[in-house]
């Protein structure tokens, strides 16, 4: 079921399952510039640390 929706995607270089979550995660720290993305990021984790079901994976 990984390699359908691996093909279905169309990307053959990739042999894991992909999220749009590390997509706008890279964004959010990427474009606002260094310290603002850098802080985003460190946002980011301390949602998820703290126990919000913000990273992939998470069963509710």
């Amino acid at each position: 079921m990984k390699r359908l929706y691996v093909y279905e995607m169309g990307s053959f270089f990739l042999d894991h399952f992909a999220t749009l979550q590390a997509l706008f995660a890279g964004l959010a720290g990427a474009l606002p510039g260094a310290r603002l993305g850098a802080l985003s990021q460190v946002i980011y984790l301390l949602i998820g640390i703290i126990g919000l079901p913000v990273f992939a994976g998470v069963m509710c």
